[in-house]
Parts: structure tokens; sequence; C-alpha cells
């Protein structure tokens, strides 16, 4: 299998008044082609930070990062958007959804984004029912249960085929009943679609669902297996 994502010497540092963080160190990855692969480590520790990087939403202090062979550390910011698009889903812990339109807008917007404009509405219909909501379409956010309003951010973040997904803590708000089946579900779709999946947790338990852990601390991977 070849990789989707790789990462050479990744890192990142703040600087905060005269001091220098160090929120990732020296991160060297392989993802590939439908794994499901978790990275946990206590908070703090740069998860997210190593996330934002591998998305291409934060720039790497030193190090490189590549999808599917592309080094987006090194294109510019209009070509690493495009990249964002088409290539990365993501799923956030608060959902990032908005208030004041359905899921079935929600999900319009991401595609028109990706595909100028254009909506598929029967791709809409399709994702929705896999996650289990297809009877929810024209509810808000807040008609929807938390469960349910992240599993409309899971369906939105797989609406554009995506070649990965990167899910920063997506059960983080839940409680464990909705964590549990949001796990199985992301397993699911590893599972019966082959998608590659990159899972961010603080949680031992939510880890170990993944094919393959990684560990890590204060900035630096410390247990890939």
């Amino acid at each position: 299998m070849s990789d989707i994502l790789r990462t050479e010497n990744l890192g990142k540092v703040y600087r905060v008044g005269k001091i220098d963080i160090h929120a990732v160190r020296r991160a060297n990855l392989r993802i590939k082609k439908g794994e499901f692969v978790s990275i946990v480590g206590p908070s703090g520790c740069g998860k997210s930070t190593l996330l934002h990087l591998m998305g291409g939403m934060a720039k790497p202090t030193t190090g490189r990062v590549f999808i599917e062979g592309i080094d987006i550390s090194k294109i510019g910011d209009s070509e690493r958007a495009k990249i964002r698009r088409e290539k990365i889903g993501f799923v956030f812990q608060r959902f990032n959804l908005f208030s004041v339109l359905s899921a079935q807008q929600n999900l319009e917007i991401a595609m028109q984004i990706c595909h100028n404009g254009h909506v598929d509405h029967q791709r809409i219909k399709e994702i929705m029912s896999l996650v289990g909501l297809e009877n929810k379409l024209h509810h808000k956010p807040l008609e929807l249960s938390m469960g349910e309003q992240q599993r409309v951010a899971i369906a939105r973040a797989l609406i554009n085929n995506p070649v990965i997904i990167l899910a920063d803590e997506p059960t983080g708000n839940l409680d464990s009943a909705n964590s549990y089946k949001v796990l199985y579900l992301i397993k699911d779709l590893n599972r019966n679609l082959g998608q590659t999946i990159v899972l961010i947790t603080h949680n031992q338990e939510a880890s170990n669902i993944a094919d393959r852990k990684i560990g890590m601390k204060d900035g630096t991977i410390v247990a890939p297996s």
C-alpha cells in the first residue's frame, strides 16, 4: 500500500514572549491507504498541533508534510487550501456546524466550496443514510442530540470523498453511549469503505479502536506500533 500521508522531521515552535514552545518535535509518520491509526497522549502534548500540521491548517517550523506525495509545507496558501478541500475531511470535538442551517444545508456548503457551487443531492442523501440520519436532513443542529450533531459533522467530512479523514477528539463532548456510537461509526467507515482515518484522542480506550496506535508525549512521538 502507498503512503497517503507522510511527515519528515516535522516540528512546530510557538514564540511566547521570549520563550520558544516546542509543540511538536521531529515527528516522523507514515499513514498508508486504508489504515485506521490513532494518536494518543495527554492533553497539551501536541496532538492537535500535529493534526493541524498534517491537515495543512498550520505551517511547520521545520520538516515536511506529504499528502499523496505532494509536499503541502512548500506550496502556497491557495494550493494548500485546495488540497484541504479536495483530499482531507476534518472532524472536530466541537462539531463546527452552522447553527442556523439544516444538516442538509451544512453538507451543501461543503460540497459547493469543493465543486464550484455544484450540489449533488443524491450524494447528500446517501451520506446521511450512511451515518444513520437519513430522516434528519432538515433538522438544524440545535434540533439534534450531540451525538447526532457529530454524525452530521462526520457526514460533512465524507461528502467530498476525501483520501483521508483527520478526527480531533471527536468524542470529547459526548457521553459514553454516544462516544461508543461515534467511534464504531468511524470504525465501520474504515472497515466497510476502506476510508483512511487518523484519530486524535487523549482517551486510551477510544484509541484502542484503531488498528494501529501511536503514543505522543511532550510534542514527541514516543510509542509507534
